[in-house]
């Protein structure tokens, strides 16, 4: 591979890695002014949908999220619009609702197995892989327990249920953070390839 190819191809590369770790964080890090996120989640999956653009060539299969990635971010643009009136989509459509969440942990759980195979073809002796594999694993087993702790606790468990969902909440967030910084990580690590690892 020529120096100008190999140049490209870190660029697009250390690109796609910043686009997936920014689209974390405005997945799972929600800013808000009153009930407006300023950090919507339509973006993480646009951001997401755009990372795949740059990393489809190193992981094909990739690809195959995109339209995925796209009907999400519709999803969370139509949320993020009523928003702006004081309403959400939550409870309007219940089964659809249920496609969406499980779509969605779909999403999450094929993207980031994805990244910790890039992660062990461009870093095979780094921690990366390793830490991206167990950030997933932890995030898909965190909602779901979340799901499961608010359907299941009513009545009088609903008090305890708070704060158990709080509890799985922050472990959550600390996995999606993990995420965010090994995929950085990753992109430092990118930056300093050698024509020889390609």
């Amino acid at each position: 591979m020529g120096a100008a190819s190999l140049t490209t191809e870190l660029a697009r590369l250390r690109r796609g890695l910043a686009l997936a770790a920014w689209g974390y964080v405005f997945l799972f890090f929600d800013l808000k002014i009153g009930s407006v996120s300023l950090t919507p989640r339509f973006a993480g999956f646009l951001l997401l949908t755009a990372a795949i653009g740059d990393l489809a060539g190193e992981r094909r299969d990739l690809s195959l999220l995109r339209p995925l990635c796209i009907l999400l971010a519709a999803w969370a643009g139509a949320d993020w619009a009523l928003s702006w009136v004081g309403e959400d989509l939550n409870g309007l459509v219940p089964p659809l609702e249920l496609i969406v969440w499980t779509a969605e942990l779909y999403c999450h759980f094929q993207f980031l197995t994805d990244m910790a195979a890039l992660a062990q073809r461009l870093r095979p002796a780094s921690p990366i892989p390793a830490c991206l594999r167990l950030s997933r694993t932890a995030y898909v087993l965190l909602c779901t327990a979340t799901a499961l702790v608010d359907a299941l606790m009513t009545g009088p468990l609903r008090e305890t249920s708070f704060y158990v969902t709080f509890v799985l909440a922050l472990a959550g967030l600390a996995a999606a953070l993990t995420v965010a910084v090994c995929l950085i990580a990753l992109r430092v690590s990118v930056g300093k390839a050698t024509d020889e690892e390609f």
